[in-house]
Formats: structure tokens, sequence, C-alpha cells
């Protein structure tokens, strides 16, 4: 019996080795594609950017983390006109929270249009609550202002999400999607890291938890042909 209860407990502890070691190798991969994603320069063609939006102040403004996703979206904008002669139009993105006042999106339109953009040059989008929404009604908007299949479009969100906008925006039909980083405070970098990356599990929970029982599976078969 005392053999018997040693194996179990080393099989078990072999289970655990292997998956904190699988989630540890998911994670450093996602270190890896969140900064690569980050330092990829958006062709300056772009005939939409959509701006991924967050929580906004109780009196409607945007906090300093919504305002840099925007203040990016218009700074490359701006370049890609200075560059190329192109304007692109503005998608602001997001729905209207139980604790807020306003639309994330209309917040973000009142700030474009304070920095000088102008109203023909956004297309709102309200209705969202969460990051595939805010891709998938943007497209449906986008695609009732354009019939051209080769519309080009970039999304602006904040540095650590612009790995998991990618995946968001190919579940969106939007697999040409570029991602324009803003800056993120380096404070506030690993707690909203860690969220993103819990997320990213949470989106793939069946492929993760059939990973988990395979390992099981075969410790459990190889605990059976050992007794």
């Amino acid at each position: 019996d005392g053999g018997y209860n040693y194996l179990a407990h080393y099989l078990v502890v072999l289970v655990l080795v292997y998956i904190i070691g699988y989630l540890e190798c998911m994670f450093i991969s996602t270190v890896a594609c969140s900064f690569l994603a980050t330092k990829y320069k958006v062709p300056t063609d772009r005939d939409f950017i959509i701006i991924l939006g967050c929580a906004i102040r109780g009196n409607g403004s945007l906090t300093p983390l919504l305002r840099d996703r925007v203040d990016s979206a218009v700074a490359f904008e701006k370049k890609q006109y200075r560059e190329t002669g192109k304007h692109a139009v503005f998608v602001p993105s997001g729905g209207q929270g139980a604790d807020e006042v306003i639309s994330e999106g209309e917040a973000m339109e009142k700030y474009l249009r304070s920095v000088g953009i102008p109203e023909d040059q956004i297309a709102r989008e309200d209705k969202s609550t969460n990051t595939l929404e805010n891709l998938k009604l943007s497209k449906e908007i986008i695609d009732g202002m354009s019939d051209s299949e080769e519309k080009k479009i970039a999304f602006a969100t904040s540095g650590y999400h612009v790995f998991r906008g990618y995946i968001m925006a190919k579940k969106s039909e939007m697999e040409d999607a570029k991602g324009i980083s803003a800056k993120t405070k380096p404070y506030f970098f690993p707690n909203a890291f860690l969220r993103e990356f819990v997320g990213l599990l949470v989106d793939q929970k069946w492929k993760h938890i059939i990973f988990a029982l395979a390992i099981v599976a075969f410790f459990a078969t190889l605990a059976y042909m050992v007794f």
C-alpha cells in the first residue's frame, strides 16, 4: 500500500508539473507575440481605423488609457495623410456600461471632434460590450460604408492588448487588419497583461482543457500499466 500511495502521489505531481510547464510556455509565448505585435509598423494606407473602447470617467470624459488609444489613432492618421495624402475614417467603438453616463463610442467621438477631426471622418459604433463585439460591429459599419473587398483596416488599442486584438480581428473576419499600439504606463502593464493572458486562455479554453485531459489520460494509462 505504501508503494502504491507513493507512486500515485508521484504521478499526481508529474501531472501538475506538466500542466504548470504548459502554462508557463503559453505565458512566455504570449509575452513574445505581444512584444512583436506592438513593434509592427502599420502601413500608411488604411481606409478605416477602429478604436477599441474601455471604461470612461464618471463625467463622460476619457480616461488616460482610452485617451492614449485615441491619440495613437489620430497620430497615425495624420502621419498617413502627410505621407500619402490619404485620410482614414475613424470608428470609435464601445457601448455604454451600467456605470457610464454615455457610451464609450460617443465619448471618443466627442474627443475626436475636440482635436479637430471632422464629423464626416467619424463613424461611431456604440453597442458593443467586449473586444470581439467592438470589431464585429465596427466591421458591420465599415461594410455598410464601403462595398470594396479591399478595405484596409487598422485597430488602435493599448500595447498590452494588441496581440489579443489580432486574434479577435481574425475571429471577426478581418484577417488583414493591423494593430496600432498605444503606449501604456509601465506600472499599469503587469496587471493589465495578466488579465489579457487569462482572457486569451479563456478564449481558447477547450483546447487547453483537452490538452490537460490528455496529460491526465497519459499518466493514468501509465499508472494502470505499472499496476
